[in-house]
């Protein structure tokens, strides 16, 4: 993969509106459609302010990550609450001598790259991150399975993680989305009912169908 290091204008940034966190926003039909929604919606986070704040006194220190769009514009592929605090930032009319909010320091991805791979780096660069949770990495093994058709080997092997955890949590986010299916219920929470649960208690589960009823 070809990247550049550059300083990217903040107003040229377009945020990523499929941005893996966002995946249980789209199970339950809620995902921000437009910029405007998501910036709202990431303002909400509880750790949004503590990131507000140290960017207005030190501004962004890691760099962030994106992908020319034909337009002339980048889209975000790591860093949507970053890029969000800098326009909070600007929008706001704040201003600090020493850090420029209207620009980023940014690893820019060659266009040319394959989607596929710009996916993977996308996963590879937020799995991992506490803000994220294990929820949206399964979410994103499901789609790299079962839309990108990948071997689960094949994820295993560029999410540098072993297969038989690939497995599990593919299995996992599978049982929560028929568990959401047949109840309505959409709480991410509830995942942990089937990622935490004993070894023993999702063999009864997956045992015969009166058991699955009873467990959901």
């Amino acid at each position: 993969m070809k990247v550049t290091a550059a300083s990217i204008a903040v107003d040229k940034i377009r945020l990523d509106l499929d941005n893996p966190r966002l995946f249980h926003e789209r199970l339950t039909g809620k995902a921000p459609t437009n910029e405007d929604e998501l910036m709202k919606s990431i303002s909400k986070d509880n750790d949004f302010r503590k990131l507000l704040k140290s960017i207005k006194k030190s501004g962004v220190m890691d760099p962030i990550w994106l992908v020319p769009n034909p337009d002339g514009t980048y889209l975000v592929i790591e860093g949507n609450r970053r890029v969000t605090s800098l326009k909070t930032l600007i929008a706001a009319g704040e201003s600090n001598p020493s850090v420029d909010f209207t620009k980023v320091r940014a690893n820019v991805i060659d266009p040319t790259t394959d989607p596929q791979e710009i996916k993977l780096q996308k996963a590879r660069l937020q799995t991992g991150k506490r803000e994220w949770g294990v929820f949206n990495v399964s979410a994103l093994i499901h789609e790299f399975h079962h839309v990108d058709l990948m071997a689960i080997e094949d994820i295993a092997i560029e999410m540098q993680e072993s297969v038989s955890y690939i497995k599990k949590l593919l299995n996992s986010y599978e049982m929560f989305l028929e568990y959401s299916t047949s109840t309505g219920d959409t709480n991410k929470n509830r995942f942990a009912y089937f990622n935490e649960a004993p070894k023993k208690v999702i063999e009864w589960v997956e045992d015969d169908d009166e058991n699955k009823n009873d467990y959901h």
